[in-house]
């Protein structure tokens, strides 16, 4: 049976080095070190460089927490890489990329602004992404809007890369182009189809996305497009314990919430006091006792959140509900973890009967799509909590 770098890369392909599964080599971070369990695929792409195979227009795709942005970042090390053991961790250009200042590497992502481009909030998204190399884009927005506006990759940042893109390599002789979450380029894409039909034998493209369906037709007929995969759990938890020094129980707990999503883990390892959990009491409260002025608070408070994090609010019950259906099914026991999102999930699994988790889940479903499709938000919120109210007083 073919594995899945024989299957993405061919069974014909010359040994290499491994990546390195630490994220520092005498202080010079190698971004396959924040990339677990994800070996196999870096070393594919190893293995196409040194048969001169290399693909010059990429797609990394999966879910959000698969590591698509760290990946390409590898990938872009190994390309720069001035030494043939690459990526060597000793060299200048392996330093520059890990600091995120190589001249000749070039990130592009979501912003806000209709005229906006990625340099303008350069230093801000470098900072972030260091802080967080996992963010997702709820995440990266929250840092330069607080109005809940909706990102995207302008016009502006497309001339822009046009303009980038036929320069001249700067240090070496490759030029490597990063577009994280290009599912934002929308039709605007359609500028970039002659380079991305015919890049410079010098130049390559990375996209890193989370929603591979949402590119355009266009853009994915155009590309070699490789799946990334959530990392095996074990392979999660060492690094949850290693980045975040926190114990295993600890990372195990975080993983659990998370449903198995390193991304969602090392928020929650992160995050302990997330204001989530304290929306989702108040909900919960003000609901089933029916008390008006509590209900309209709750929904005043989401309200105000913006887009993202209301869909982030919703998708956090939805997983509490999932937990406590788990719990109630003896397929999850509260005593093996302890955490204080999970000790509510355990009120929930006794309160609640399965059919009321399944018609609230139905509920969130429904308000989730509602948030997506720009509902008006009290409205919405408002409708949500009474059809909530009269679900928690049907009888079990």
């Amino acid at each position: 049976m073919l594995s899945l770098h024989d299957m993405l890369f061919g069974s014909n392909t010359e040994t290499i080095q491994e990546h390195p599964s630490e994220p520092f080599v005498e202080g010079v971070r190698l971004w396959s070190g924040s990339l677990p369990g994800q070996s196999e695929l870096l070393d594919g792409f190893s293995s196409l460089m040194a048969q001169g195979r290399m693909p010059h227009f990429l797609v990394l795709g999966g879910q959000t927490g698969c590591g698509q942005l760290i990946a390409a970042l590898s990938i872009a090390q190994t390309l720069l890489c001035s030494n043939p053991t690459a990526p060597c961790g000793h060299c200048r250009a392996c330093k520059r990329v890990g600091d995120l200042n190589h001249q000749d590497l070039h990130i592009t992502f979501p912003t806000i602004g209709a005229k906006a481009v990625s340099l303008d909030f350069y230093a801000q998204w470098r900072d972030a992404f260091f802080e967080n190399p996992y963010m997702n884009v709820t995440e990266w927005v929250s840092v330069i809007d607080k109005e809940g506006k909706l990102p995207n990759i302008t016009v502006a940042e497309c001339e822009a890369f046009e303009e980038q893109f036929s320069m001249k390599a700067f240090l070496g002789d490759k030029k490597v182009f990063v577009i994280w979450l290009p599912e934002y380029l929308g039709k605007e894409g359609n500028k970039l189809l002659k380079i991305l039909e015919e890049p410079p034998a010098d130049s390559y493209i990375i996209m890193a996305t989370d929603n591979e369906s949402a590119l355009l037709p266009t853009i994915r007929s155009r590309a070699q497009r490789y799946p990334m995969y959530l990392p095996h759990v074990d392979h999660c938890i060492e690094y949850i314990v290693r980045s975040q020094n926190v114990s295993e129980i600890e990372a195990r707990t975080c993983l659990l919430i998370a449903d198995n999503n390193l991304a969602q883990a090392l928020h929650w390892s992160r995050d302990t006091e997330s204001p989530y959990l304290e929306l989702t009491k108040a909900l919960f409260r003000s609901a089933y006792t029916g008390q008006t002025v509590g209900m309209m608070e709750w929904v005043e408070k989401v309200s105000t959140l913006g887009r993202d994090k209301q869909n982030a609010q919703l998708k956090y019950i939805l997983q509490m509900l999932s937990l406590a259906l788990r719990m109630k099914n003896n397929v999850l026991h509260p005593v093996e973890f302890q955490n204080d999102m999970l000790d509510y999930v355990f009120k929930l699994s006794n309160g609640l009967s399965e059919p009321q988790i399944e018609k609230i889940s139905d509920l969130i479903d429904d308000a989730i799509v509602a948030v997506n499709r720009n509902a008006n938000a009290k409205i919405l919120m408002t409708d949500f909590i009474i059809q909530l109210a009269a679900c928690l007083v049907l009888k079990k």
